[in-house]
């Protein structure tokens, strides 16, 4: 018989943004025997620990469910994504409202919750990029903002979609034609043409 003993701390208190956050870099406490934690696994060395159902129940297209439901662990790509970004978006799919430092740390973060069919993120992002837009209004371009326009379209984001396209055509002036035909329409969903129609060709915002 073994006895395991020592302090679990589940949560980490974060001083530069003055919150708490979940402890992610340790396993949960009897996680393995009680098959209620998930790993999450880069190379070699690089590991993240969760609870199974907190992470679960925001599985939306239970694409991590099925890469982790005989093993327990996911296999994280490297060449897709960095560490860091996946602990932020696991921080934030946990339920903690973490402040992304950066415009390329909510992309970093859109990019893994959209692989992984993680709406609770998604939402949470888009709206921190709406609320952002004041802050780099100063220094933003058209071209900047055409750019979240497509990434917008890519990752389904349709309230930022629309919210952009409404910003772009309200300061900035543009040609729609040109507008019109940089868009990749392959890609878009029924409802990413519809709010682009309404924008660009009826002027709708």
């Amino acid at each position: 018989m073994t006895i395991e003993y020592g302090f679990q701390f589940d949560g980490i208190f974060d001083e530069d943004q003055e919150i708490w956050k979940f402890n992610l870099k340790c396993k949960t406490f009897d996680g393995e025997s009680k098959k209620n934690m998930l790993t999450y696994k880069m190379g070699r060395r690089r590991r993240l620990y969760s609870h199974k159902q907190l992470i679960l129940f925001h599985d939306s297209q239970s694409k991590i469910f099925d890469e982790t439901h005989k093993t327990d662990t996911l296999k994280l790509p490297s060449t897709f994504f960095e560490m860091k970004d996946f602990e932020k978006f696991l921080q934030v799919a946990h339920g903690v409202q973490l402040i992304l430092d950066s415009y390329d740390d909510s992309w970093g973060v859109i990019m893994i919750a959209h692989r992984y069919g993680t709406k609770n993120v998604l939402t949470y992002c888009e709206r921190q990029l709406i609320m952002d837009y004041e802050e780099f209004r100063e220094f933003c371009d058209s071209c900047l903002v055409i750019r979240i326009i497509k990434r917008a379209i890519k990752f389904n984001l349709y309230r930022l979609l629309a919210f952009s396209l409404e910003f772009l055509f309200k300061n900035y002036e543009r040609d729609t034609y040109d507008l019109f035909n940089s868009l990749n329409w392959g890609e878009m969903t029924n409802e990413s043409m519809k709010i682009v129609m309404a924008n660009v060709l009826y002027g709708e915002h």
